[in-house]
Order: structure tokens, then sequence, then C-alpha cells
């Protein structure tokens, strides 16, 4: 997670043309142990930037990394059953 995360961190940074820290210290990561809880948790990844104010259609926000350079490629994640 540590290769995933400096390797992120300095492509975020370098896109947006600032240094430092992007990830929080965290004090531990755990596997996504099945569909459901990986549904879960793209769901939440996927609504934070309209409960952040950010947008108001997640499919459509720059911030996703799946969405630069204008061509929306994100889409909601499938509703939990």
């Amino acid at each position: 997670m540590k290769g995933i995360k400096g390797v992120t961190a300095r492509e975020l940074n370098r896109r947006q043309g600032r240094k430092g820290s992007v990830w929080q210290d965290e004090s531990f990561d755990r596997i996504v142990r099945d569909e459901a809880e990986f549904l879960e948790k793209l769901n939440y990844m996927f609504l934070n930037p309209v409960k952040a104010g950010l947008t108001d259609d997640p499919e459509t926000y720059e911030g996703w990394y799946l969405n630069q350079g204008g061509q929306t490629r994100v889409s909601a994640p499938p509703k939990k059953t």
C-alpha cells in the first residue's frame, strides 16, 4: 500500500502543481473481503465529493482519476441488494 500511495501522491501533486502530503496517516490497512464490502467502500468513495459539496454529479466529477481529460469513464457503482 505504501508504494501505491507514494506513486499516486506524486502524480496528484504533479498534476495540481503542489507539494506535500496527500494521504492521511493511517493506523492500518486491510484487505476487502468480499464483493459486498467492495461495493460499500466504492459507494462511499463515489459519493464523498457530493457530501463534501464539490459536485452534484459524481459521475462527471473531475476529481476521479478516471474522469481526467474530459472523458467520463466512471459510472455509479451498482446498488447493494
